[in-house]
């Protein structure tokens, strides 16, 4: 550690204009490397981490190099320098081990931080973890963290060893990070006395009432009126007796079975305490950005059901309601502090409101169509296949499945897809009459025994069919089949070893093995919207862009949120807020516009529908067009516009979901009898 010291003082020294220099201890990085999954860097050295613009490196690097070899160091690989600065504001990716954290974090001189880091080290044997970043050329700032778990009886005494990392701090002559509400008795040390007076005075100049922030940074020697002076005093009382108290913490911590009473599933409990609380989800949340209510973000979720899981509120329609706005996008997902799998969750949720007596009003709807008629618009199943003109088999290794919107409201999709393949000569089965739902809107019911019946079902008459491989036009069903099939058959002790592909997958291998050409241009510019259960939830953001450049004549114009970072269609929100879908809509349609493009390319019936509607009902320049008609076109196959019907079906979901909403589960006093 007194290397890495030293490092840094001659770091600091030559002046270098760097950007970032981080350090980590070895327990962070092994605590970090543990979370992941991901053994890359070495768990028994002190890293240090520099970032700065591209055109400065020879400026820089060598300087770096030989200060590094004057103080016992080496150079490792820059794709690892990369992945750690990838990593740098996600700081507590381990938090999932705990799953609560004790933090603690302070200010130092540099050539303190050996000294402070050698005692944290020795004290706790690696069991605080500390990372830290330079502040200008003389101070680093230092994040502590310690696994715990809030569940326990010691974790609130646990906690004081977040003071007691303080204390060793300030023996060294550092100082807490901020002052906040906590700390307002060591803010004249902070701020020094004058500053302190002047903020005070400033404070009462314009907030003589003490509305703002009560009890922050002043300390309650000068605001008489603080409501914090038992805080206050609780914090000096505590900082008296840190070290025992969080030794005694620690060893309640430690002998307590982790063995804890929940309502909901191990994992989703497990993430619930293990959510960090960032933030990060906020900022691209499909329904937080369509209405910014805190429990509209996963954050806010994790909160309501850190209160349910203790006990503090019940699952009623109210907090249900709460907790339902979700449209599987996935897109949380990809910034998670933790890497929980939110997506997931919300859909098991589904099944939890169903245990407490909760349901969907318009899901109810769609579930009595879904069992009477096998698909989510009620349409008669020889009514539904009136798009179906080629030759289909019974039996073969290929099937592919039209789904309940790629049928109806966008036939032309189950039309487009069916024709190219005959036109390869592919053969491939269609159940016709008997194909059902795939049992969505089921399970996003949270209807688990009719979802399963349905599994069972469908599983069956593949079997029978002798099928392999089984081709979708439906994102929907595609994440359905992939995801909810696998785990419903493995609970259920069934088989499910088909292969589940999307239609633009299979389009792109095919392409790719020489088997499917263009020769006729369709020049004309288009943009691609990446759905969200092919793109982020299955990772499929190439091979519809190798259809796109296979075809002659198609300039590609991307928007500004493409492949992880798309934005969600919003379409789902139907089912509790039909502002949401109708936001989330006009905003993906205004980034087609931007670019310019005469169409709007997708691949699903879903997002294909919802800006298709949109389109026509903005009056915008730009199109809606589905890949398989881009494809047909350029095979020459005739093709047909769905706009009309769409307008139609969507009028007719708008007039279903209107009063869709979370309510208890009404039993008539007849059927209890």
């Amino acid at each position: 550690m007194t290397d890495i010291t030293n490092f840094l003082t001659s770091l600091t020294k030559e002046k270098l204009p760097i950007w970032n220099i981080s350090l980590a201890t070895p327990s962070y990085t092994a605590l970090k490397q543990k979370a992941s999954q991901h053994y890359a860097l070495p768990e028994d050295e002190y890293l240090v981490t520099m970032v700065f613009p591209r055109p400065r490196r020879t400026m820089i690097e060598n300087k770096i190099k030989s200060i590094t070899t004057k103080h016992n160091g080496k150079i490792m690989r820059e794709k690892l320098a990369i992945e750690e600065w990838d990593e740098k504001f996600y700081p507590m990716r381990f938090k999932k081990l705990g799953p609560s954290l004790v933090a603690s974090e302070v200010i130092l001189p540099i050539d303190k931080v050996a000294a402070f880091v050698n005692e944290v080290e020795r004290k706790y044997k690696g069991d605080f973890a500390i990372e830290g970043t330079m502040v200008g050329t003389d101070k680093i700032s230092l994040l502590g963290f310690m696994l715990s778990d809030e569940r326990k009886l010691g974790f609130p005494l646990a906690y004081a060893c977040s003071l007691d990392v303080i204390e060793i701090a300030e023996k060294q002559g550092g100082q807490v990070f901020t002052v906040g509400m906590y700390f307002t008795d060591r803010a004249k040390n902070f701020y020094g006395s004058d500053k302190l007076q002047e903020i005070w005075k400033y404070k009462k100049s314009i907030d003589p009432t003490g509305f703002m922030n009560p009890g922050k940074i002043i300390p309650s020697s000068l605001d008489k009126q603080s409501p914090t002076k038992m805080l206050t005093s609780a914090m000096k009382l505590a900082n008296t007796g840190s070290s025992l108290i969080g030794l005694a913490g620690r060893l309640m911590t430690k002998w307590q079975k982790g063995e804890f009473d929940s309502p909901l599933g191990e994992e989703l409990t497990d993430d619930t305490f293990a959510c960090a609380m960032c933030g990060y989800c906020r900022s691209i949340c499909t329904v937080f950005d369509a209405v910014p209510w805190e429990s509209n973000s996963p954050r806010g979720k994790y909160f309501i059901l850190n209160q349910y899981i203790k006990g503090k509120i019940p699952m009623n329609d109210e907090v249900g309601r709460a907790l339902y706005p979700c449209t599987t996008c996935k897109k949380c997902d990809t910034v998670c502090q933790v890497r929980s799998h939110n997506a997931h969750h919300w859909m098991d949720l589904r099944f939890e409101f169903s245990k407490n007596k909760l349901h969907n009003t318009g899901l109810e709807i769609i579930r009595d169509n879904v069992l009477n008629t096998g698909n989510f618009w009620g349409v008669p199943a020889k009514k539904r296949l009136k798009w179906l003109d080629v030759p289909t088999q019974t039996h073969g290794k290929i099937a592919y499945w039209s789904g309940c919107w790629a049928s109806t409201i966008m036939d032309n999709m189950a039309q487009n897809a069916t024709r190219i393949l005959n036109h390869l000569d592919i053969p491939f089965v269609h159940y016709r009459e008997k194909e059902q739902c795939c049992g969505l809107y089921l399970a996003l019911g949270g209807y688990k025994k009719d979802f399963q019946n349905l599994v069972r079902q469908n599983l069956e008459m593949f079997k029978e069919s002798g099928v392999e491989t089984i081709l979708f036009s439906c994102p929907g069903c595609y994440a359905t089949f992939n995801e909810n099939y696998q785990q419903m058959a493995l609970e259920m002790g069934i088989e499910c070893d088909i292969r589940f592909k999307h239609i633009v997958v299979y389009l792109s291998e095919l392409i790719a093995d020489g088997k499917l050409q263009f020769t006729k241009p369709l020049n004309t510019t288009i943009t691609y919207h990446d759905s969200c259960h092919i793109g982020r939830w299955f990772g499929h953001f190439d091979e519809p862009r190798n259809v796109i450049r296979a075809i002659p004549g198609l300039e590609l114009r991307e928007m500004e949120h493409i492949k992880e970072e798309g934005l969600c269609c919003g379409l789902v929100s139907a089912f509790d807020s039909l502002s949401s879908v109708a936001h989330s809509g006009v905003k993906r349609i205004e980034e087609a516009e931007y670019t310019g493009a005469e169409y709007l390319v997708t691949n699903c019936a879903g997002c294909g529908s919802q800006f298709n509607s949109t389109c026509q009902t903005l009056g915008s320049k730009v199109q809606q067009i589905d890949l398989t008609e881009l494809v047909a076109k350029a095979l020459q196959i005739p093709t047909m516009d769905p706009s009309e019907q769409v307008v139609v079906f969507m009028n007719q979901c708008i007039e279903l979901m209107k009063d869709s909403v979370l309510a208890p589960i009404i039993v008539p006093a007849e059927a209890k009898k």
